[in-house]
């Protein structure tokens, strides 16, 4: 018998748990399985690899859990300011309709992005912009309510939506690295239980209850 690697992860786990359990509650399994080479040392370093694997596949699912509220967190955020952002845009561009040559400097000359990183790249240097505009453009940023106040409050918008975006992606790296590291893990469990399986089936081919108390199917 071999492990599907395509096999629920969370089912692997439990019949690992049956294997190690009932082998060490199960005097005559160990005693068969000894003869085989699968002493103490050797099951040790199996039940330790269930172990880690079953650890990484908890935090593995926490990390993602963190992963998917942060994103959500982050995203509702940048939604928000987005939104906002494009409003004051258009109201900036009617403001210097005769002041075009300053558009530049506000990053209203070109067409707006696609990804969310540039999008926090143009509103940070709008509302920076806003925060020390040129003289000549006062009055108008003025007449358009585009005041200090509403610069100040875009730019502490963008120190927020980038704490969370940068936690977002802390979130995202954390669980790709533990996603890696729980899939070299069970790669390494599953070749040994597929190797104990192997011994299993002949050690215990005259006691087939024993072979189906470690997880081994015996047809009738």
């Amino acid at each position: 018998m071999t492990v599907k690697k395509r096999k629920n992860e969370l089912e692997f786990l439990q019949n690992c748990q049956l294997l190690f359990t009932n082998f060490y509650k199960v005097e005559e399994i160990a005693k068969k399985m000894e003869e085989y080479g699968y002493n103490e040392e050797i099951i040790s370093q199996g039940n330790l690899l269930y172990q880690k694997a079953e650890e990484y596949y908890q935090q593995t699912q926490k990390k993602r859990s963190e992963k998917r509220k942060s994103h959500q967190i982050f995203m509702q955020e940048f939604d928000d300011f987005w939104n906002k952002y494009r409003k004051h845009r258009k109201i900036l561009k009617v403001a210097l309709t005769k002041q075009a040559k300053y558009w530049v400097f506000f990053k209203i000359d070109t067409a707006l992005p696609h990804s969310y990183l540039e999008k926090m790249e143009y509103m940070r240097i709008f509302y920076e912009g806003l925060q020390n505009p040129n003289q000549e453009i006062q009055p108008s940023l003025k007449r358009f309510k585009l005041t200090p106040d509403v610069a100040q409050q875009g730019v502490v918008t963008y120190e927020k939506t980038e704490k969370l975006r940068s936690n977002y992606e802390k979130n995202r790296g954390e669980s790709q690295q533990m996603t890696q590291d729980k899939k070299r893990t069970f790669e390494q469990l599953y070749e040994w239980i597929n190797d104990f399986y192997k011994v299993a089936q002949i050690a215990l081919e005259e006691h087939p209850q024993l072979l189906e108390s470690i997880g081994i199917f015996v047809r009738s």
